[in-house]
């Protein structure tokens, strides 16, 4: 998502589900000047015990100010571009 303002402002937008109710995303982003590199796990606490049920989850990601252009990549694979 490109959000208008002075100095492009992105954010990622994800949806899917987790594993469990435990499961927590988790993210990294690496910016190397052409591609920003988006990593998401999940993970619990290992101590905690959870039934297994697919948990529906929606959160976003922000990615920074821009003001050129960038590929963006969640784990490895290309997803778009702004």
């Amino acid at each position: 998502l490109v959000m208008e303002s002075f100095g492009m402002q992105v954010r990622l937008d994800v949806a899917g589900a987790l594993p469990t109710r435990c499961n927590e995303p988790f993210w990294t982003v690496v910016d190397d000047g052409a591609t920003i590199a988006v990593t998401i796990v999940t993970a619990t606490a290992p101590d905690q015990v959870c039934i297994q049920v697919i948990e529906p989850v929606e959160f976003s990601v922000p990615l920074g100010d821009y003001s050129d252009a960038r590929v963006v990549t969640v784990n490895g694979a290309e997803i778009g571009s702004f």
